[in-house]
């Protein structure tokens, strides 16, 4: 089995990198791609073979060694001649025309090549939709087109009526190409339409694949035709060569075709007609003289009045379901499948020169057998995948390991044909802690960008998305975003309190943020995505820490410069549930007291060192009074810390003064938990959950159970 694609270009410097890409990244790829230089003068042609080499040096090994890229130049004739002449030199056994602008989902050749075998048929049709990128920023402009194929034995007359199709939404066997013939190179536009009347009247065998997808590109580029025909009257005196085409090879091959369909294809001649009537070109005014004695009085009249009617029936389809196609069409908005695979391929090639390398998530965890295939699931179903999930147990004494693998082993069973998977790695260790765990992950990542995630928390399905496009548009280091806590069971979720960081700080400066973090607020890692350059700065997480590892780690990015961003849109659920944490040395207060001593002074040992001074921040100080007094109530006999803590407070006023400001603030939070049903201070920025939000958790498969502290409302939504 050999697949041939043909890419007729003419122009296309600027558009061919991402075309290339998304046939060169294919699940399955092709065995050649031919691009026809159609008389370029932009320099197309290198950035043809750069882009091919450039992907085959990062891509390819002697065991992989890719498709071919062969590469074709003639004077500009247009695309029909540009297909034929990549045609003529194809070896494959199967055909893929496709256009130099446009993209292809990674999957489209595995499963369209895996629908033309299992049917034995002749051509496979799939969805397609039109997209925009202005400014480098992907949109659709309208729905999902095809999402169905109409009744094969009424293609024909579909296509009389105004169903219609791309070319490189398609993929044809060759032998049914050799049977109708190639392209007619005296039309330079409408050529696939003159061919596709050919294909449909050859009555081929079609099958449909639904899971891949084309992307249309709607832009202002200049199109692939000769120079002196790309005036408008061009390409309407093609359009009825065409449609007269089409009529009269249903006439002569004595096709039915419902009386509607008739009218239409009777008004769409007359229209182009009447567009070409007062032209002066000798050929046109010969073909329309000819053509006038078939255009009967009766007929016209007709024709004028379902004209009318078809512009009223668009405008009442458009305002009642949101489309003007026709019902053939079966337009409608993308699926959840679509929605992923569409925002990977925004994200992708929506610029080319710095492509996106890719997440790895890595999940640390220890004796998590009963909830670690609930999490990796909320990673595998973004709508933006991982390129990889790394899980790291942490010396477990339960089946932990094993589950995770039959996790993915399950996903992998029940995924969609073609949908790529991330590349899936359980790393075992002894039980050192969540640190030397997050490290171990990081160390044996690849990712351009990070996600640092909790093996018993849950993921709205577009965190990556939402932080991801938060991170390229901004051009920031970290992402972090909302997170709530609650308890998960029995298909519930239960939150405990506001959102958290539903809105972000209002701060501008990193001096700021860390006066934040040492004072007042903190982070959770798992609600953020780090670009892999800030967490390499940091030097990772330091594995003297348990339970405040993550806080130091993020002081130091922001020490290192970390520009950060809101990613507001996304939701992480916070698990409160689980006794079972992940610790080297065991739970409990005594055990936090400890480490939150060690931080204080880590962390103003990094600030001192970068500039900072935090002694000078009276919260940082009462925090600082707080861990003596907790070393003192919990019975801590370690006299480096003490004095460690006793070194910053030198100079820093009465322990009165701390007692009392300690006592106020919480009067106040009582006061606020009451009158606005959060005891989290202003940093945190929380918020009730949104209607949207709500949805996000229904995604995630769990009902919302929650009280009017968190939803400001007394009733479940």
């Amino acid at each position: 089995m050999k697949l041939s694609v043909i890419i007729p270009a003419f122009n296309r410097a600027l558009l061919i990198e991402a075309t290339l890409l998304s046939i060169l990244n294919q699940t399955l790829p092709a065995d050649e791609i031919i691009v026809v230089d159609d008389g370029s003068t932009d320099g197309t042609i290198e950035v043809a073979q750069s882009t091919y080499e450039k992907w085959k040096k990062n891509n390819c090994s002697n065991q992989t060694p890719g498709p071919t890229l062969v590469i074709l130049q003639q004077p500009n004739k247009g695309a029909g001649a540009a297909r034929n002449l990549g045609y003529r030199h194809a070896q494959g056994e199967f055909i893929h025309f496709f256009d130099s602008d446009d993209l292809a989902s990674d999957n489209k050749h595995e499963v369209q090549l895996g629908a033309l075998e299992k049917e034995n048929a002749d051509i496979v049709f799939s969805p397609w939709v039109k997209f925009s990128s202005d400014n480098k920023i992907y949109k659709c402009i309208e729905y999902v087109l095809q999402q169905e194929l109409p009744d094969s034995s009424s293609l024909l007359n579909w296509w009389a009526r105004g169903w219609s199709t791309v070319m490189q939404s398609m993929l044809f066997r060759r032998s049914f190409v050799d049977r109708i013939g190639l392209f007619r190179e005296d039309m330079p536009s409408h050529q696939d339409s003159e061919f596709m009347t050919r294909v449909l009247v050859a009555n081929p065998k079609v099958t449909f694949a639904s899971s891949a997808i084309t992307l249309y590109r709607v832009h202002s580029f200049g199109n692939i035709t000769p120079k002196n025909i790309r005036a408008k009257t061009g390409r309407t005196f093609d359009r009825l060569r065409f449609l007269v085409f089409c009529k009269e090879e249903i006439k002569k091959k004595g096709f039915k075709i419902s009386i509607s369909s008739k009218i239409t294809l009777y008004c769409n001649i007359l229209n182009a007609t009447k567009e070409l009537s007062e032209d002066s070109d000798p050929s046109i005014i010969e073909f329309i003289s000819k053509l006038k004695p078939t255009l009967k009085k009766r007929n016209v009249c007709i024709a004028k009045t379902h004209s009318i009617s078809e512009r009223i029936s668009a405008r009442i389809r458009y305002e009642t379901k949101g489309t003007r196609y026709i019902s053939a069409m079966h337009a409608s908005r993308p699926n959840a499948s679509q929605q992923r695979v569409l925002a990977e391929m925004f994200l992708n090639y929506a610029n080319p020169d710095s492509q996106f390398k890719g997440i790895s998530v890595i999940i640390p965890c220890y004796n998590r057998e009963k909830l670690i295939s609930q999490t990796i699931y909320s990673i595998l179903n973004q709508t933006i995948p991982a390129s990889e999930i790394i899980v790291v147990d942490d010396g477990s004494t339960d089946e932990t390991a094993k589950a995770a693998q039959a996790s993915f082993e399950d996903w992998q069973f029940r995924k969609a044909k073609g949908q790529r998977s991330p590349d899936f790695k359980v790393i075992r260790q002894e039980n050192e802690g969540p640190s030397k765990a997050r490290n171990t992950g990081f160390a044996a990542s690849k990712g351009e960008f990070i996600h640092f995630f909790d093996s018993d928390d849950l993921a709205a399905p577009n965190k990556h998305e939402v932080q991801i496009k938060a991170l390229q548009d901004s051009g920031a280091d970290v992402a972090y975003g909302p997170w709530v806590k609650g308890r998960i069971g029995e298909g519930k979720f239960t939150s405990e309190n506001h959102v958290l960081q539903q809105k972000g700080l209002p701060y501008g400066k990193n001096r700021d943020l860390i006066k934040a973090l040492l004072t007042d607020w903190s982070i959770v890692p798992h609600a953020c995505l780090f670009r892999r350059s800030i967490v390499e700065k940091a030097e990772g997480f330091p594995e003297g820490l348990i339970g405040t590892e993550d806080q130091l780690m993020f002081l130091k990015c922001l020490l290192a410069g970390a520009k950060v961003v809101h990613s507001p849109g996304t939701l992480e659920l916070y698990r409160t549930d689980d006794p079972s944490k992940i610790t080297a040395v065991g739970d409990g207060q005594k055990r936090h007291a400890i480490h939150w001593a060690k931080f204080l002074i880590d962390a103003d040992k990094v600030c001192q060192k970068n500039g900072i001074n935090p002694r000078s921040w009276f919260r940082f100080r009462r925090r600082v009074w707080e861990a003596l007094d907790d070393l003192e109530i919990f019975g801590v006999d370690d006299r480096d810390l003490r004095m460690g803590l006793q070194k910053i407070m030198e100079g820093g006023g009465s322990s009165i003064v701390y007692k009392l400001h300690r006592t106020i603030e919480r009067k106040w939070r009582g006061l606020q938990s009451r009158l606005k049903g959060s005891r989290s201070n202003s940093s945190f920025r929380s918020g009730a959950i949104t209607e949207a939000q709500q949805a996000l958790i229904q995604e995630m498969c769990l009902e919302l159970v929650t009280s009017c502290a968190s939803c400001g409302s007394r009733k479940n939504p």
